[in-house]
């Protein structure tokens, strides 16, 4: 059982169906399996391979959609940031983690000087918003663009997908490890139950998507297969 199973049966199946749609800009299964293939190809030309974290602070987004697919298919762990952090306890997450990645967007580009001061894990920020790329950050659309397809590593199983942190309200977070297998169980459990997606439909993602919630719809719609309609938040 692999996550990324999903995206290669969506791409095989129903490749010109919408797997994502934000606003106006719309990407099919087929676009997404290209884009994730090649932005895992060039999370590896950043020195990501198995068991690496890759965390990422940003609000809802197609580009969270390719992230938690190509991380696993580069082999590495996603380690999704908690956006109601401050700067300090989003540096804790990642020394913790030891997460030498982070993806950022518009929103939290200005926090990103505190971050790497106070988490010196930190080596490489990738800069997924829609303007120029700052200076001193890396271009998620170029990581997409300028490096050949990857071939998925297909991790699975008891492997680590991710790490998801809790909110720390009686201390610091603490991040819980969920593998492969275990939010693929969970999916197949919730749809064993019935009502809870609907083959070929559309699901909102209203939730932040780097909250386990949200996460755990994620890899259920694409275990049965359909659309992501994104808002960026509530």
């Amino acid at each position: 059982m692999e996550i990324t199973q999903a995206l290669h049966r969506a791409a095989q199946q129903t490749p010109d169906l919408p797997a994502t749609i934000l606003g106006d800009r719309v990407r099919t299964w087929a676009q997404c399996r290209e884009r994730v293939a090649r932005l895992a190809g060039g999370l590896r030309a950043l020195g990501v391979g198995a068991g690496e974290r890759v965390a990422m602070l940003s609000l809802n987004s197609d580009r969270y959609h390719e992230y938690l697919f190509a991380v696993p298919w580069a082999g590495g762990v996603v380690t999704p940031v908690n956006i109601r952090w401050s700067p300090a306890e989003i540096a804790f997450s990642l020394e913790d983690a030891g997460a030498a990645i982070l993806l950022v967007d518009d929103v939290f580009v200005p926090a990103v000087p505190a971050i790497r001061a106070a988490a010196p894990v930190l080596t490489t920020v990738v800069y997924c918003g829609d303007g120029d790329v700052p200076e001193g950050m890396v271009g998620f659309e170029a990581l997409v663009a300028d490096h050949e397809r990857l071939l998925d590593v297909r991790r699975g199983g008891a492997d680590p997908y991710g790490i998801y942190y809790t909110g720390g309200t009686t201390g610091t977070p603490k991040g819980v490890v969920l593998s492969h297998t275990n939010l693929l169980a969970s999916a197949l459990g919730s749809t064993a139950s019935g009502g809870f997606m609907t083959p070929g439909g559309r699901y909102l993602h209203v939730a932040p998507m780097f909250h386990l919630a949200d996460g755990a719809a994620w890899v259920a719609r694409n275990v049965v297969g359909g659309t992501h309609v994104i808002v960026q938040m509530f």
